[in-house]
Parts: C-alpha cells; sequence; structure tokens
C-alpha cells in the first residue's frame, strides 16, 4: 500500500466517521415518524458508515469498496438536501422572553444630515415589552446607569 493510498483511505475514513456523527443523530431527530423507524434508519445510517469504514481497510473487500462508498454518498447527499428543506415550525412552545417575533427598520440619515452630523454616532435604545420576566430599559448613548448591576458587573 503507497503513502497517497494510506493517506487517502484514512482521509475518506475520516470523513465517513465526521458525517456518520452529524447524520445518524439528524435522522434519528428530525425524520417523521414513529421513534422505532427513526431509531432503525439511524442505526442502519450508522451501520452502513461503520461497512464503509470497515471496507477501506479489508484488503478482501476491494471490489465492493468503492461502490459501498458510493452509496454512502448518495445518503449523506440525500440527506443534506432533505435537512436543508426543513422549516422551523412555529407552533412550538416557546420561553416568553423569545415568543414574539422582532421587527426593525433601518434609518439612514439623509446626505445633507449626515455632512452636517457630529463624527460620533450616538446610540439610544429604548424597549419594553410585559412578560413574567418584565425587561425595560432605555437609555441613550454608552450610558450604562440603568443596567441591573450598575457598573458592578
Amino acid at each position: 500500500m503507497t503513502l497517497v493510498s494510506l493517506a487517502a483511505r484514512a482521509l475518506s475514513s475520516l470523513a465517513v466517521v465526521g458525517a456518520s456523527l452529524w447524520l445518524v443523530p439528524a435522522l434519528w431527530f428530525r425524520l417523521p415518524g414513529p421513534e422505532g423507524l427513526r431509531t432503525t434508519v439511524a442505526a442502519l445510517a450508522a451501520v452502513l458508515g461503520l461497512v464503509c469504514v470497515i471496507a477501506l481497510w479489508w484488503p478482501q473487500a476491494s471490489a465492493i469498496r468503492w461502490r459501498l462508498m458510493g452509496s454512502y454518498l448518495m445518503l449523506l447527499v440525500a440527506s443534506l438536501a432533505w435537512w436543508a428543506s426543513i422549516t422551523p415550525r412555529a407552533d412550538r412552545d416557546w420561553a416568553p422572553e423569545v415568543a414574539h417575533l422582532v421587527e426593525g427598520q433601518v434609518v439612514t440619515p439623509a446626505r445633507d444630515e449626515a455632512s452636517t452630523a457630529s463624527a460620533r454616532p450616538s446610540r439610544t435604545s429604548s424597549s419594553s415589552w410585559t412578560s413574567p420576566f418584565t425587561a425595560s430599559w432605555s437609555g441613550s448613548g454608552s450610558s450604562r446607569s440603568s443596567t441591573p448591576c450598575a457598573g458592578s458587573c
């Protein structure tokens, strides 16, 4: 076995193991269906990854080595396409402090205002909402007097 062949097999083995470390939990976590089906599909993906790594190093498996790697690559590409197609659900039980949507607006000053504005930008923030955590803050610039720790953090 040449050094190039050895390096190619080692890198391929690391790639299959790394992909399996992502693929198996992803299939178990997000595959639709009952838990038994998810567990079975994830276990089959893990077994295919293990068989691919064994076939890379087993001398008698040279006839099927690249077929197994091709099969694993097709499974991985299909799984990546499936994972990218998953949309986040909005009907989950979110924590109250992150349950609301955030909206923003970018405001840029007019060209003549920008030339007369000072070189030091001022930052202002004010926000309030009511929840069990009742957060409220208001400030201007870099003043930290309204923070809960008031300089002791």
